[in-house]
């Protein structure tokens, strides 16, 4: 009888043993489960899980998987799926709040951390879409010392995806657009998949960076201005218009950070004397590969240089006698 009652309790315990451990692996089998069919937008078999005990609203990450699945079923078109982001939002929120400002989980097997709005403006999302997700409490100015601010990718897509009038939107809807600084780290380990030259994400610095302190709005600007984008010519043509006719228009309220007109000419190879007055036909249209706009940007620079003299010896020296000439024109000018 002593054999069988210790062998009975030890299945006993044994038993108790594997009940015990059930529910640790269950429950995230179900999570699991439970978000695949948020995630298909399959609500009802959602609540199975909900409604029949397999899953408690405490175990579930409302924000982050808000976030994953407006990313991976609705991230394409904003626009488009503004009718299922809500529905999304509404199956959620009742489970749990949703912040729409921590970092996030992302990237490939959610190794990074992102913020929405960083990704948003990214996305080139319109300011009619983003006025939803600012009424649920998205912040514009969200800065974190581990993230860029929006208004880095958003000065990037300034004259291809947003317009001055979309940026007086931002502005109005809680982004500090011009009062800002940013430190030349942040700035030269800054990567934009929409900023594009020879294979290369990062935004065009000055070659002197190691020198510089912390940047300011306008000298921001000059650096996208230098920076190719993923766009064609013509598009590329229309972007730089009108972020010279923006640098011009904010000059005035700052001092520059360093030599703007040798960046420009440095980096922008379309920027030259014999480009001037000149218009092309492709991609569908007619454009400046040096708009009036940058012409004159370009030539306030130069008149204001104190050093112009050396800019114009580098030129004539490679044989640009086109830019040479004009830069000395407008040296001569000067100082008439």
């Amino acid at each position: 009888m002593t054999i069988f009652r210790t062998l009975g309790r030890a299945i006993t315990t044994a038993i108790a043993c594997i009940t015990f451990s059930l529910p640790a692996t269950a429950d995230t089998a179900n999570l699991g489960a439970f978000e695949g069919f948020v995630a298909n937008g399959k609500y009802r078999d959602a609540n199975f899980y909900l409604a029949n005990g397999f899953l408690t609203a405490s175990e579930i990450d409302t924000s982050q998987l808000f976030y994953s699945v407006l990313h991976s079923r609705f991230g394409d078109d904003i626009r488009r799926n503004a009718r299922g982001i809500d529905e999304l939002y509404n199956y959620l929120t009742p489970l749990g709040s949703i912040d729409l400002n921590r970092p996030f989980a992302c990237g490939r097997d959610d190794e990074d951390l992102c913020l929405l709005v960083n990704d948003l403006v990214r996305k080139g999302v319109r300011p009619n879409e983003l006025t939803w997700f600012v009424a649920r409490g998205l912040d514009m100015n969200k800065r974190d010392v581990e993230f860029v601010p929006a208004t880095l990718p958003l000065m990037a897509r300034f004259g291809s995806h947003y317009s001055l009038n979309e940026l007086n939107w931002f502005s109005s809807n809680g982004m500090v657009l011009g009062d800002e600084s940013y430190t030349i780290e942040e700035l030269v380990n800054y990567r934009d998949s929409f900023i594009w030259h020879q294979r290369s994400y990062a935004l065009k610095v000055p070659s002197n960076f190691l020198n510089l302190g912390d940047q300011n709005f306008l000298d921001v600007l000059v650096m996208v201005l230098a920076s190719d984008m993923d766009l064609n010519d013509l598009q590329q043509s229309r972007r730089r218009e009108a972020l010279c006719n923006f640098i011009t228009y904010a000059a005035a309220s700052y001092a520059p950070s360093y030599d703007y007109l040798q960046h420009v000419l440095d980096e922008v190879t379309q920027f030259r004397g014999g480009n001037i007055g000149q218009q092309v036909r492709a991609n569908g249209g007619i454009y400046a590969p040096f708009p009036s706009a940058c012409v004159s940007l370009v030539q306030a620079m130069a008149v204001s240089h104190a050093r112009l003299n050396e800019v114009i010896d580098n030129f004539a020296r490679s044989g640009d006698v086109n830019t040479a000439g004009w830069l000395l024109s407008l040296m001569q000018v000067n100082t008439q």
